[in-house]
């Protein structure tokens, strides 16, 4: 926003200029006087801080983060008003389409793009186009989206990708990742873990390559990453919850961690060298006595004998017939390290985050988990049963936890000290 200022100031060049007006008046009193004095006073404070406000945003600007919103096979549409897009690499305008608008992208190897609109043109492009709305929002399939849009020809695939504030990242994401219903001080602990996570990942993709190229985003909007739907879900405490940690991130050694959490850790939460093998001294196991009320602290899942061996067959890890399942390996706080997979030709032991992937994540919640066979069918007419305890991989932060810790009366710093004991809370900008 900007304010119009007197090329001198606004400050008069004679001191006495100022005393003049109120003397030269019939009925002048010093308290009139005293009153102007302290409204110019605090214009002048106010101006000042303006000032100082927009120094320091310039020093430290909020990141751009790149996100991955859709990808779909050789074609995609995007909806909005008031559209333009232009070719990215050249600025080349291609359209303008004014009120309510489509564009049909198709995408083909090489980079090579076709662009239609809705008022019937057809235009070919060399991508990525980056497309913008003046009326604020850019739909692609049921989600809208601030800022602005890029779309790729990635693999002969349409890749779009949200180019947007972090800040306004972080407001879009909470509500999906953490109800908006919960406590303040939940949401800000979700909010600066969300806000480190996604630091750290814009930080590892400029070395990321996928099938050597490098890709053009830094995070996936699914639970790849962070579960991002944009503009859709953004909530008036989220978004409070956003303001009020603005630019906080949890770092260690001076640096932002790769700030993991999950859903419920159904007692402890996890160590990433157990989970993934990757270790990461920042991120600890700790006992958690917080999350018992979530609906996935306990759970089953039932699945038919041709339904699985179906799935471990397409894997490669079923020879012959199933005749069982079972975990052979657990770690010491109990979860599931290896599964044995024994076939009328061979057995086979995995790992059991592989046979959780296998099965669906929403479905084998976690490898806190037990394999047992029911013939007679289980609660959903299935011949091999799952009981677990938990949701998500487990480590770092419990958000049931940290819900109840809320609730409690704790703050968003006792919850985030209390998952990331090794982690400090900094102002990044």
């Amino acid at each position: 926003m900007e304010y119009t200022v007197p090329k001198d100031g606004g400050l008069p060049n004679k001191p006495d200029a100022i005393l003049r007006p109120y003397l030269s008046v019939s009925g002048f009193s010093p308290k009139h006087l005293r009153s102007e004095i302290m409204l110019a006073a605090v214009f002048i404070a106010v101006t000042l801080g303006l000032a100082l406000f927009c120094t320091l945003a310039a020093a430290s600007p909020v990141p751009i983060v790149r996100i991955m919103v859709d990808r779909e096979k050789q074609s995609m549409r995007v909806d909005g008003f008031d559209l333009l897009v232009h070719e990215s690499v050249t600025n080349r305008k291609l359209a303008h389409e004014s009120k309510r608008a489509w564009l049909q992208i198709q995408c083909s190897l090489g980079g090579r793009m076709e662009v239609r609109t809705s008022a019937g043109d057809r235009m070919r492009a060399a991508g990525p186009l980056h497309v913008t709305s003046l009326g604020g929002f850019i739909r692609v399939g049921s989600s809208q989206y601030r800022d602005d849009l890029y779309i790729y020809s990635f693999n002969g695939d349409c890749i779009a990708v949200n180019h947007v504030d972090l800040e306004k990242y972080i407001a879009g994401l909470l509500n999906s990742e953490m109800s908006a219903k919960w406590s303040m001080q939940a949401l800000m602990a979700q909010a600066i873990a969300a806000r480190t996570y996604a630091i750290y990942q814009m930080k590892e993709s400029s070395t990321a390559h996928y099938r050597g190229l490098k890709p053009p985003f830094d995070l996936d909007s699914s639970v790849k990453d962070q579960v991002y739907e944009g503009a859709n879900m953004e909530r008036y405490k989220a978004i409070q919850a956003v303001q009020q940690t603005h630019g906080q991130v949890l770092t260690f050694d001076g640096k932002p961690i790769k700030a993991f959490y999950h859903s419920t850790c159904g007692g402890h939460t996890e160590t990433p060298d157990r989970v993934w093998g990757m270790r990461l001294p920042y991120l600890r196991s700790v006992q958690c006595d917080f999350c018992q009320k979530s609906p996935r602290y306990n759970w089953a899942y039932s699945i038919h004998e041709g339904d699985i061996e179906r799935k471990l067959r397409a894997e490669g890890l079923l020879r012959g017939r199933l005749l069982g399942m079972r975990v052979v390996d657990r770690n010491n706080l109990g979860r599931a390290n290896r599964v044995e997979i024994h076939g009328s030709e061979a057995t086979i032991v995995v790992a059991a985050t592989r046979v959780r992937d296998i099965m669906g994540t929403v479905n084998v919640r976690s490898t806190d988990f037990s394999i047992a066979r029911n013939p007679e069918g289980g609660a959903n007419g299935g011949n091999f049963v799952f009981v677990g305890h938990g949701s998500g991989h487990g480590v770092g932060m419990c958000q049931w936890g940290a819900k109840t810790m809320g609730e409690r009366g704790r703050r968003y710093t006792d919850i985030l000290s209390y998952y990331y004991p090794a982690a400090q809370i900094t102002k990044l900008y």
